[in-house]
């Protein structure tokens, strides 16, 4: 079974597009073209242009890999030019390495009991 994308985030319909085109789109996956709250990351599958600082908040991050003539950077992307300049699809999980969790940090109060009830459980332990 293919992954399925959760939210896209880029301002170029070509890569939208060309996402479709692969079957990695899920039916209601939000197309937004810039984060403005880290939040909208968290227990996603997300693909588009992302920062890694923004990157290291989601599951998986799909890149669509470009290799790119130096005169076509800067200049919009049909699907068609997508298709020519791609040179694969890769995920990257993304783990933290840090002690503190910077998902963790983002969730709300009843988010982070709920993980820990559920982590109790897996365990055994009861509350």
């Amino acid at each position: 079974m293919k992954m399925q994308i959760d939210l896209i985030v880029t301002r170029h319909s070509g890569l939208v597009e060309f996402l479709r085109e692969k079957g990695l789109v899920a039916n209601g996956c939000e197309i937004i073209s810039h984060v403005t709250d880290k939040k909208i990351l968290i227990n996603k599958v997300v693909a588009g242009v992302l920062p890694l600082a923004l990157a290291v908040y989601c599951d998986t991050f799909i890149e669509v890999a470009l290799d790119l003539p130096s005169e076509m950077r800067g200049k919009e992307l049909t699907c068609a030019g997508v298709r020519k300049y791609a040179t694969g699809v890769v995920s990257y999980d993304m783990t933290e390495m840090w002690p503190r969790s910077l998902k963790i940090e983002l969730r709300s109060e009843q988010e982070i009991t709920d993980s820990m009830a559920q982590f109790e459980m897996d365990r055994g332990d009861v509350l």
